[in-house]
């Protein structure tokens, strides 16, 4: 019992001098602050000149830029013909063959564990089909 007094007394002697160390820590940086402060005002009137020196470089530049500028005649647009792209080749598919019928069952499985879109899109590599008529298909198995 003696043991766990002396043990919490100097636990608590360690934390009270951690809090003295740690009030005069802080009373140092409000001196730190203050020159911030200082520093900051300073700065700051410093930029606003500098800002105001550039306002009035730019309005007295303006004028002269003005008087230079010619106007521009829009050239007429020439329309640029439609490219049209080649309709693509749909590769032939065995409705019969084994692979077939594995990829069906791929893309069957995978949309009753609920990857609908992924099969989706293995659907549309496979057979090059726009995104509604694959949408259709595997939604009809």
């Amino acid at each position: 019992m003696e043991g766990i007094t002396l043990f919490v007394s100097i636990v608590i002697i360690a934390f009270g001098i951690l809090q003295i160390i740690l009030f005069f820590k802080i009373w140092g940086m409000t001196d730190n602050v203050k020159e911030l402060k200082n520093l900051y005002t300073e700065n700051s009137k410093s930029l606003l000149s500098s800002i105001d020196r550039l306002t009035s470089a730019v309005k007295n530049a303006t004028p002269k830029e003005e008087k230079t500028i010619k106007k521009i005649v829009p050239e007429e647009k020439k329309e640029a013909p439609v490219y049209v792209p080649p309709k693509k080749e749909l590769p032939v598919i065995d409705i019969n063959s084994d692979e077939y019928k594995k990829k069906i069952h791929k893309l069957k499985v995978l949309k009753d564990k609920g990857f609908v879109e992924q099969a989706i899109k293995e659907y549309m590599e496979y057979t090059q089909l726009e995104h509604d008529s694959a949408t259709d298909f595997i939604n009809s198995l």
